[in-house]
């Protein structure tokens, strides 16, 4: 009886052990068969957003195919709009059919195709042109609005050449041979100056403002400047038509100048230097 017993107990444990090994299977399959749905699900998912999003880009591709169609139709492709008409208002001499060759602009193009910022900018590389303003009125013209450089003062080339007219930014003009009651700048370190190139020798741009310092104050009937020695790193040096030397400080400021066309007035001023470079004691023969 005891050996039965034994023998039925190692049965039982032997059946438990097939039991929890099944068991164990049974987890595992229905935990892999949860994460594949899962992962089913997920791919669903991840198909349906990409296929509403390829949908959605569709849709907007097509709208917006359809608006550049309905603006090509209304506006850009509109034969009603075709530029006939070029009204130019400038400070200079420049006229229409300059800016219709600098802008690159023709007769008969559509005003809601033109590039008003690439007409601008081939503009205002010419170097005679400052700025331009262009404006469309409908249906047929365009509006350009040109502010010319204008030649203020002359700048050396070189010995052998004529000198350059510049303006007050400091952009070389060209030739200026009939400018002769310009002011003449000397003594300027930039080489190779040629119509359009700008001037960086901060010593001329020094000289430019005292140029134009002169002209908004009306000081220029004072004081006649002749022209002006740049090379010293310390002072512009003036020459007057009346022959008077003047030095001046790098940078002169307005209230500089005023003091210096004071003392011209005043009929005690030297006849041949005067040195305005210090702020008293003012030196003069």
């Amino acid at each position: 009886m005891a050996k039965t017993s034994q023998s039925n107990v190692r049965r039982k444990s032997a059946n438990m052990y097939v039991r929890s090994r099944s068991q164990r299977s049974q987890d595992i399959l229905m935990v892999s068969a949860r994460a594949g749905t899962r992962k089913a699900e997920r791919m669903q998912k991840a198909g349906a957003l990409t296929l509403m999003t390829l949908v959605l880009f569709g849709v907007v591709g097509v709208a917006w195919a359809g608006i550049r169609g309905v603006g090509s139709w209304l506006y850009t492709g509109n034969d009603r709009y075709q530029l006939e008409r070029v009204e130019v208002e400038t400070t200079g001499r420049l006229q229409a059919d300059h800016i219709l060759e600098y802008g690159r602009i023709q007769p008969g193009d559509n005003l809601f195709a033109l590039d008003l910022d690439d007409i601008r900018n081939q503009l205002e590389l010419v170097p005679l042109i400052r700025r331009a303003e262009l404006q469309i009125q409908l249906p047929h013209t365009l509006m350009v609005r040109i502010t010319e450089r204008k030649p203020v003062a002359r700048v050396g080339a070189g010995p052998r050449q004529f000198p350059l007219t510049v303006d007050l930014d400091g952009y070389v003009l060209g030739p200026a041979r009939n400018s002769n009651l310009l002011p003449l700048i000397t003594g300027v370190q930039d080489k190779g100056l040629t119509p359009g190139s700008q001037l960086r020798d901060t010593a001329v741009i020094d000289a430019l403002a005292v140029v134009s310092l002169c002209q908004e104050t009306r000081l220029a009937d004072i004081l006649r400047i002749d022209h002006i020695d740049v090379s010293h790193p310390d002072y512009l040096d003036l020459t007057l038509a009346s022959k008077l030397r003047v030095l001046l400080p790098r940078n002169p400021s307005k209230t500089k100048l005023e003091e210096t066309a004071a003392i011209l007035l005043s009929g005690h001023a030297p006849r041949s230097f005067l040195d305005m470079t210090m702020d008293s004691n003012i030196p003069g023969t």
